[in-house]
């Protein structure tokens, strides 16, 4: 989850460098009846913080729902209004050409698989 948010925030970068600051993602991690809020930003611009919220239980009981339902609820629509307001700083940022290719100045990118490598394969046959 972390790997994504952050190649999510790279993605953001090449389109709008400018808002790298002030831009959240947020993510959930669910496990059976556990909920986990993962946040991910670039406060300093050049590391990429995750910050790991406590993890909440589901209710399993249909007695514990009016009580705990609530707490979820309220942690869904925060993390709902970061990700709008994401969106809206990505697209009140003008986009301005650029003749240099500033390619991963700040955060490189998570996912490099590396062509380069192949497997040999090996020869098997005894000579005789």
């Amino acid at each position: 989850m972390t790997k994504v948010l952050k190649d999510m925030l790279c993605c953001l970068y090449k389109s709008t460098p400018d808002v790298l600051r002030d831009v959240a993602l947020p993510g959930f991690l669910l496990f059976e009846t556990k909920l986990t809020l993962i946040l991910c930003d670039a406060p300093a611009g050049h590391v990429c913080r995750i910050i790991r919220f406590k993890t909440m239980d589901l209710p399993e009981e249909p007695d514990e729902i009016h009580n705990q339902l609530f707490s979820a609820l309220t942690l869904v629509y925060k993390a709902r209004l970061l990700m709008e307001n994401t969106r809206r700083l990505v697209r009140q940022t003008p986009v301005t050409p650029q003749l240099v290719d500033l390619k991963y100045k700040i955060l490189p990118p998570c996912f490099n698989p590396d062509m380069n490598k192949q497997k040999k394969r090996r020869n098997n046959c005894l000579e005789e």
